[in-house]
């Protein structure tokens, strides 16, 4: 906070965030827990009962990283929005915020809708091939997917295809993307920019949500049920979005170098080791440990961008192996799951190192391809994006 020649605080100017390696490291460090967790569940099942039961925790750092990136992004004066305007005269018109809220969402869709659409054209040329589950359901499929709401597809007796059922992360992301844009903006409009508002609003939600799934636990611990609703997840969300304002205000700054190393460090080794440990059904996730969680992953998060470049865990993630992972992640969350699953399915006489081994090799195979011949070109000449 600085402080107006009158007397008045004001939030400090936008954080500006650029490429920072060491946020594709852990992008990297999310999408190998996740991929590690179904690798127990579908390529060596007999690994599933006690190997990586809480690698879905991989989702929990995605979505935080997800809330902190979008927040950065809409609060940086280059996007057009003005968020960050205190007031009347320093903000867009009306016509001019809603161009720049088009521009967003059509670049959220260039960046996550055409890996996509590969892997569901992928999934239609499978139900032809193997006459899987898939050929009944792929009209459907479509529907949830393509509409973003796969959580609730999942979860329902017209059932999302399941080589594609772990688009259900995808759908909160992206009926998040939707409805954050908005909130923010009507948030600082109505508090003449001031971000504490919006911050007052991220913690009203979270609060919500850790009463909402504790209550829903309490009612009926169907854990799959809760764990896939978006009221139940929005909690990483906003605390990635708290994160966000947090830098962007500059909040944060002056907090101890020695401090960020420690939450980078510590961060790190919880996520991994309590993907290790927890299970889907551990009651303590949603009784306040999946909002704990988020809030470690934050901390994690930060510890990346102020541990400082010379400290050697920075220095680790932000190495081109963690790096090139980091940025193949989307592609090999997208595929690595109805790859494992489609070998799980019709191979199940294989030896499981084999088929491990075989999964894992298609599936960098294919995210890799998709991220070149895919991902990029639509991206190619805009400038590399935030998230």
């Amino acid at each position: 906070m600085t402080m107006t020649p009158a007397g008045a605080s004001v939030d400090a100017p936008a954080f500006r965030l650029g490429y920072r390696p060491a946020l594709d490291g852990l992008r990297a460090v999310a999408v190998v827990l996740v991929m590690v967790h179904h690798t127990a569940a579908f390529l060596w099942p007999s690994l599933e009962p006690t190997f990586a039961t809480g690698g879905f925790l991989g989702v929990d750092v995605f979505f935080v990283l997800s809330g902190f990136l979008i927040t950065v992004i809409l609060l940086d004066p280059r996007t057009g929005l003005g968020l960050a305007a205190g007031h009347s005269a320093d903000r867009p018109g009306a016509a001019a915020t809603a161009r720049a809220l088009g521009g967003f969402y059509l670049r959220r869709i260039r960046r996550l809708l055409p890996a996509l659409c590969g892997v569901l054209l992928f999934l239609g040329g499978c139900s032809l091939v193997f006459h899987s589950p898939t050929g009944a359901d792929y009209r459907a499929t479509l529907a949830w997917v393509l509409t973003y709401t796969g959580n609730l597809g999942v979860l329902s007796t017209h059932r999302i295809a399941p080589e594609v059922a772990h688009t259900w992360s995808l759908a909160i992301e992206g009926q998040f993307y939707v409805v954050w844009p908005i909130v923010a903006l009507v948030a600082l409009r109505l508090a003449r920019g001031r971000r504490s508002a919006l911050a007052a609003v991220a913690v009203a939600g979270i609060v919500a949500v850790v009463i909402w799934r504790g209550l829903a636990w309490g009612f009926d611990h169907n854990w799959l049920a809760i764990y896939l609703r978006t009221p139940a997840r929005a909690d990483d969300l906003l605390v990635g979005c708290l994160a966000g304002l947090a830098v962007s205000a500059g909040w944060i700054r002056g907090v101890a170098t020695a401090f960020w190393r420690v939450a980078l460090v510590g961060g790190v080794v919880v996520v991994v080791v309590l993907s290790f440990t927890v299970e889907g059904s551990t009651g303590a996730l949603y009784e306040g440990g999946l909002t704990a969680i988020a809030v470690v992953a934050a901390l994690m998060l930060l510890g990346a961008l102020f541990a400082g470049p010379t400290f050697p865990a920075t220095r680790l993630l932000a190495s081109r192996p963690f790096t090139m992972v980091g940025r193949w992640s989307y592609s090999l969350y997208l595929w690595h799951f109805p790859l494992f699953y489609l070998l799980h399915l019709h191979q199940p006489g294989w030896n499981p190192a084999l088929r491990t081994a075989v999964g894992w090799a298609l599936a960098f195979a294919l995210a890799i391809a998709s991220y070149t011949f895919v991902e990029q070109p639509f991206l190619r000449g805009r400038g590399r994006p935030a998230a």
